[in-house]
């Protein structure tokens, strides 16, 4: 039993980049946290946070009532559920699923309604932010839920986790709040990259370019760690390429769903598609940088 409030223990599926340092805050915070990951390597770095890793998937279900999944794409939340179109291989009946990663809206609906036919609870609550942010509990939180007390759990669940949390409706509608808030932050970072590319050329002083762009009415915290990133040339993930790709996909295979052009969009998905062609997919987004205007 949590120490939390009384709580019972949460299972917590996926601990990558971002599953790990949440998983860990969880710990941190009192619950009793139950984790499954593929790798084992992942699952013992949470056994150190005060996780308790399973072996078998379905432990994950059986012995809890509320799991959070953390998982790179729509394709490996299926695989998790061992989903079927409507059916699902795990038992989820009187257990509440809440997605934390990003999905199509279209996707995260027809799952809700999959796991609500076999008499689970479905709640969306995409965050914003990288890794960073996930480590130090600063990550925005969106929540889509169908009931009062679906957005109170999923608000206690993420307040380690987060700086603020937001209630957007009924699902999908966290997940169509989620893409629109990436629209931004995707375009945002390709235009440092382009931007820091373009000072090179010009030949002008970089970390100076950087420290005038902090003390400037456009800094954010996003625009200083990928600042920082340049000036010291270090690529080290906190949201890769290759992840922001998929990202952008999503936000595009919306776009067209509404008839909607997305200018500004197609070009950064282009930008990032190029990166991954030309093998830079695992470094961070600001990384595009090497291939602007090359």
């Amino acid at each position: 039993m949590s120490v939390e409030k009384g709580l019972g223990r949460l299972g917590f599926a996926g601990l990558g980049r971002m599953g790990l340092p949440m998983a860990r805050r969880l710990c941190a915070a009192g619950f009793a946290v139950q984790v499954w990951n593929r790798s084992p390597g992942a699952a013992g770095e949470a056994r150190v946070a005060g996780a308790e890793p399973v072996a078998e998937l379905a432990e994950l279900f059986t012995g809890n009532t509320a799991v959070l999944m953390c998982l790179a794409n729509q394709d490996a939340a299926d695989a998790l559920l061992g989903r079927d179109h409507d059916r699902l291989a795990v038992p989820v009946a009187g257990r509440t699923l809440i997605q934390l990663g990003t999905t199509a809206p279209a996707h995260s609906e027809s799952l809700c309604r999959a796991i609500e036919a076999e008499g689970g609870r479905y709640v969306e609550a995409p965050v914003s932010g990288s890794r960073k942010p996930a480590e130090d509990g600063t990550l925005i939180g969106m929540i889509g839920a169908a009931s009062e007390a679906d957005f109170a759990l999923a608000e206690r669940l993420l307040a380690p986790l987060t700086a603020r949390t937001f209630r957007c409706g009924p699902p999908p509608a966290a997940m169509t709040m989620k893409l629109a808030v990436n629209s931004f932050l995707i375009a945002m970072v390709m235009s440092l990259a382009e931007t820091w590319s373009f000072a090179r050329r010009l030949q002008v002083d970089l970390p100076l370019l950087r420290d005038i762009l902090d003390a400037g009415p456009m800094a954010s915290a996003v625009s200083r760690g990928k600042l920082a990133k340049l000036v010291e040339s270090d690529m080290t993930a906190q949201a890769s390429i290759a992840d922001v790709l998929m990202n952008a996909g999503l936000v595009a295979g919306l776009a067209d769903a509404i008839g909607f052009p997305l200018p500004l969009g197609r070009v950064s998905q282009d930008m990032l598609r190029c990166a991954v062609e030309a093998g830079f997919g695992s470094e961070d987004m600001i990384a595009v940088e090497k291939v602007v205007g090359r």
